[in-house]
């Protein structure tokens, strides 16, 4: 699982100072990335590049090992330092000062996506980017880059940044942007019937952009996109940053004399062998819900949710449009001690393309699943998308009370592992 935590920015100037450890830290292969991903985007955005410091890299990475260590996903770290205040301690006395914290993943690509994407909501839902302003702060001139693994910790890969506006002893010269790299760009299948869909997938790093022609539009923050071709399309995809574009093909042929093809099977958002990493104590009756949408247009069959052993007593799930009209409901039936529940729809529901869906069940019990997948990044599994929250305000919804009712309230991405079940 992965995880962000809201950024924070330093409110005043820091006047004690430390010794730090006099040996200079060096950067492995996927902080040197890091570097490299933070300073195509600054370029793009018209920040300049920032240099390796060795008191924020001491600090830093003093930060996620003692993360890792301690088994902690905090700010305050496990002496009760503030950033500020451990930042200082390793002789950075110098105003402003910023921190991001990551952790989950182990390369520098998916993390730098975490800090890109995160929404960081205000109380209104709407999000701030805070992650993304620090990245992107011009007054920043250097950073450390911290990155530590513990096989027994809850998220296993921590990360720390440091930022800071004076320039004090550096680690050799920033680098300097490179192109985008294609690793891979193809479409699955390559040949389909009239009305049958192909999935475009790639695989690239470096870029800020990253755009499909024929309709497709922007795909920055995806690998893969359903496409229904009416006849034979080639599709470019073009990656882009400061130092330039690349630019890779992939073709779909559409045999129109085949015929025509049988509907397909249902798919979820999440496999079948999907766990959550925890669940919540929720303190009564509730109706639990997940916005959705999908890039084609399709009918939901039903609803599903992950049931853990404390779930227990009659379960309901019901489908809704985004401004609260009940579309399909149903009582959940044969249920098993714990895992995927399913419930499908006498008659299915048409839905249409790239339009927000609630999916929601409802229990009286004091538990449910949850995680925090939607907080940071959304879960996309073409055509269907779970929405991070702040694409259409907050998603893991939730209303206390009887079954029946819409889950209007919101969380700040809370996923409580509810499903659909989709066909096309």
């Amino acid at each position: 699982m992965t995880r962000t935590l809201s950024t924070l920015i330093a409110p005043c100037v820091l006047l004690m100072a430390h010794s730090a450890n006099a040996q200079t830290p060096t950067l492995d292969a996927e902080q040197s990335a890091f570097v490299s991903l933070i300073n195509n985007y600054r370029a793009q955005n018209g920040a300049g590049p920032l240099q390796v410091s060795v008191t924020l890299q001491q600090s830093s990475q003093w930060m996620s090992g003692d993360m890792a260590a301690k088994n902690y996903f905090s700010h305050t770290d496990s002496l009760g330092r503030d950033p500020f205040t451990r930042i200082t301690a390793f002789g950075y006395t110098h105003y402003p000062e910023g921190e991001n914290i990551a952790a989950g993943y182990s390369d520098a690509a998916n993390t730098f996506t975490q800090w890109q994407t995160a929404c960081d909501p205000d109380s209104t839902g709407a999000c701030t980017y805070a992650h993304r302003q620090n990245m992107l702060n011009p007054s920043y001139k250097v950073l450390g880059v911290g990155r530590v693994y513990n096989a027994s910790a809850t998220y296993r890969w921590y990360w720390t940044t440091d930022f800071g506006a004076y320039v004090d002893q550096t680690i050799g010269s920033a680098p300097a942007p490179s192109a985008p790299v294609i690793t891979s760009f193809s479409a699955s299948p390559t040949a389909i019937a009239s009305g049958q869909v192909s999935t475009l997938s790639w695989n690239v790093s470096g870029a800020t952009s990253i755009v499909i022609n024929n309709g497709v539009g922007d795909v920055t923050s995806l690998t893969s996109r359903v496409v229904v071709p009416t006849s034979t399309t080639q599709y470019t995809l073009t990656a882009t940053n400061s130092a330039g574009s690349k630019t890779a093909t992939a073709t779909v042929t559409v045999n129109s004399s085949s015929p025509s093809p049988s509907p397909s099977p249902a798919v979820s958002i999440w496999s079948s062998t999907a766990v959550p990493p925890m669940y919540l104590n929720v303190g009564g009756a509730v109706e639990l819900g997940l916005k959705f949408r999908s890039d084609i247009a399709g009918q939901i069959t039903g609803v599903r949710f992950y049931k853990n052993s404390y779930n227990t007593g009659v379960h309901s799930g019901s489908l809704w449009s985004a401004n609260g009209q009940l579309l399909a409901s149903g009582v959940f039936t044969n249920e098993t001690a714990t895992g995927w529940q399913t419930l499908t729809f006498s008659t299915p529901v048409s839905v249409a393309a790239n339009t927000t869906y609630i999916a929601s069940y409802h229990t009286n019990a004091a538990t449910a699943s949850v995680g925090f997948e939607l907080q940071s990044q959304g879960v996309d599994t073409p055509p269907l998308h779970a929405l991070q929250t702040g694409v259409d305000g907050y998603n893991g919804v939730y209303i206390f009370g009887g079954g029946g009712m819409f889950p209007s309230q919101g969380t700040s991405g809370y996923n409580f592992w509810v499903d659909v079940l989709f066909a096309h």
